[in-house]
């Protein structure tokens, strides 16, 4: 399993930007489409290489510890399987990104903690696990110095 971490988000935007000749890199940029619901999904199971996770959307309060995380996860990537078999795609050519922080826990607060998260994904069938850059608060809780014991 891949692991990223994140530093802060950038978020932009663009109206009628030109994107021209288009990705000309052989083979392309893989394409990730993050979705939780239905229509989404479909639309990953059609066009992307990744499909994308933060957990359930109807998620509020303090981010799912990993067993609960999981199991979130766990029933949203069955529906994607289930779309997949649906749309004649192999379910194991779809990459699974789950992006730890707001609503699942990254279990940063300690180096066994790391590696227990980490497993429980891996362990479902998850290809990347993403962690954003510890803080001291939630939704980014974690020891910054445990980042660099997390490199295997």
């Amino acid at each position: 399993m891949k692991g990223y971490i994140l530093s802060s988000p950038i978020l932009f935007s663009a109206d009628a930007a030109p994107n021209g000749p288009g990705c000309v890199q052989q083979p392309r940029v893989p394409f990730a489409i993050a979705a939780t619901g239905d229509r989404g999904m479909r639309l990953a199971v059609e066009h992307a290489d990744v499909w994308v996770t933060n957990g359930p959307r109807s998620h509020t309060g303090p981010p799912l510890s990993a067993p609960h995380g999981v199991a979130a996860v766990r029933a949203q990537m069955q529906r994607l399987d289930d779309h997949c078999a649906t749309a004649g795609r192999d379910p194991a050519s779809l990459h699974r990104l789950v992006v730890t922080g707001a609503r699942l826990d990254a279990g940063l607060e300690s180096v066994a903690a790391w590696r227990t998260t980490r497993a429980a994904y891996e362990e479902v069938g998850v290809t990347d696990l993403v962690v954003h850059w510890p803080r001291p608060t939630e939704p980014y809780r974690g020891d910054p110095t445990i980042l660099e014991h997390l490199i295997d």
